[in-house]
């Protein structure tokens, strides 16, 4: 059967935004007519229109999902919610173990470990 790209394409979209899919291989689940061979061979997983429509959807679900965890009464959820959205200085204050790994292309690899525990900082270097 010969299949037409557009085609195909406006039928994968249809599907990503009807069922809110996140990634290309979802859309193989019985959401589409065509197999997951054909949507490779027309190289329809390159298009920027199914790579931005999948993106959306994951930035939505992230947005939605981090909200919820803000607004919820479950220190845990607004512990990781306070971790994606702070600075990096903010998420170390929030680590009960925070390790920083630096190297430098020198002929030698130094690694410095920064362990926090409680108010105590003490650092070690390897």
């Amino acid at each position: 059967m010969a299949y037409d790209k557009q085609e195909m394409e406006q039928e994968a979209l249809k599907a990503i935004r009807k069922h809110k899919l996140m990634r290309f291989a979802h859309l193989f689940g019985g959401y589409v007519d065509f197999c997951e061979a054909t949507a490779y061979n027309h190289k329809l997983g390159d298009l920027e229109s199914i790579k931005n429509a999948l993106k959306a959807n994951r930035k939505n679900a992230v947005n939605y999902l981090l909200q919820k965890w803000i607004s919820s009464e479950n220190s845990t959820l607004q512990i990781s919610a306070m971790k994606l959205v702070c600075d990096p200085e903010e998420r170390e204050a929030l680590s009960m173990q925070y390790v920083k790994q630096d190297s430098a292309i020198t002929g030698e690899i130094t690694i410095t470990r920064r362990v926090i525990e409680g108010s105590e900082n003490s650092e070690r270097t390897e």
